[in-house]
């Protein structure tokens, strides 16, 4: 999806799960291969015309990155997003290497949260990256479940809904949920200690079945907060 967005072409897919695959050419893949070694790298070369400029490893299996890393041209770059474990190693040509590619790591994509958040929801509401598409949902009862359906892709990312509790929120004291958006401005830092008690004291307590309904108040629960009070959660949060 952000590959489309950014404009590249080819954009290549490589899974070993037919359903995956399919996934990708709907949300943007300009070509799908199944993942065969050997056989994966040559059609990558053969389809950009000498390898990728750019490659996203996300299996985090050690043969699996160095067809990622195989597969660029010079001057290219691989980048590992997948998770991996303790101890896990993997392997180059150095002479390969020599030819201007790189290898590295990223975290959380390398972004400015206060830029990069409110540009995937803008492009999530305007319907250009349908991230819930990746998602299927399951009660945590279905634990099992979501693990089967991630392995035989069934679901790309399963979501564990835990059971709905009642949180008691109440503004600037400890409580069982603990939010930055319930904090005003004067709270943080220009209250005396002992002011603060008697001010979280008289604040009144709420209550909120769901996250929803907790946001939703949030913006005109404190009538010292900056102007304009009408913020959305990603300003709340900041």
């Amino acid at each position: 999806m952000a590959a489309r967005i950014a404009g590249c072409d080819p954009i290549i897919a490589v899974d070993r799960l037919p359903g995956r695959l399919a996934l990708a050419r709907e949300l943007g893949a300009t070509h799908t291969l199944e993942s065969r070694g050997a056989e994966t790298l040559a059609e990558i070369r053969k389809i950009t015309g000498g390898g990728t400029d750019f490659a996203l490893e996300t299996s985090a299996v050690p043969a699996v990155f160095r067809l990622a890393v195989d597969g660029l041209r010079g001057l290219g770059t691989c980048i590992l997003v997948g998770s991996v474990r303790a101890r896990t190693e993997v392997s180059f040509e150095m002479p390969w290497l020599q030819g201007g590619r790189t290898v590295r790591g990223v975290i959380q994509g390398d972004s400015r949260p206060r830029d990069f958040i409110p540009r995937l929801v803008d492009l999530f509401m305007a319907s250009r990256m349908p991230l819930d598409r990746l998602i299927t949902r399951y009660d945590f009862a279905d634990i099992k479940r979501a693990a089967a359906d991630a392995t035989s892709a069934a679901a790309i990312k399963p979501v564990l809904l835990l059971p709905r509790a009642r949180w008691r929120i109440s503004r600037g004291w400890p409580t069982i949920l603990r939010l930055r958006l319930m904090c005003d401005p004067i709270w943080r830092g220009s209250r005396p200690k002992q002011n603060r008690r008697r001010h979280c004291a008289s604040r009144p307590i709420r209550w909120f079945r769901t996250f929803d309904q907790l946001v939703a108040s949030a913006a005109p629960f404190s009538p010292r907060r900056r102007e304009p009070t009408d913020h959305n959660v990603l300003d709340l949060l900041n």
